[in-house]
């Protein structure tokens, strides 16, 4: 069942999502499940949740060690076993009460160096 903007409220602070649950509950809610595989113990806490008209500005935090293909834009990512920690706003629209499109944004530098891909700033220092 698509999730309408009188849903959003109640899905987004009556609890923290992780594992197996996340990818059941999230997944159907939202298409990017395959981050809740590649990161098969991830944890998302919700810290706010603004909304303005049709538009929904949500901030939180992802969590989980990546133990499974990371899919992207650029190719795929190998298991690294390595935790992650990122910070991240996601702006989701509606049109006639239904999620017609969502913009995630995060500090994808910041994940590649906690995976491994790039020297943190104090080993480059």
């Amino acid at each position: 069942m698509p999730m309408t903007l009188t849903d959003l409220p109640k899905f987004l602070t009556t609890t923290s999502f992780s594992g197996r649950q996340a990818v059941r509950t999230v997944g159907e809610k939202r298409p990017a499940a395959h981050w809740f595989v590649a990161f098969p113990d991830a944890q998302v806490k919700v810290h706010a949740v603004h909304i303005v008209d049709d538009v929904a500005v949500e901030e939180g935090t992802f969590m989980g060690t990546q133990n499974g293909v990371l899919h992207g834009s650029m190719g795929d990512i190998p298991p690294t076993g390595r935790s992650v920690r990122v910070d991240y706003i996601q702006v989701l629209r509606f049109r006639d009460g239904k999620h017609v499109s969502f913009n995630l944004m995060f500090d994808q530098l910041m994940m590649l160096e906690q995976l491994g891909f790039l020297p943190t700033p104090s080993a480059a220092a």
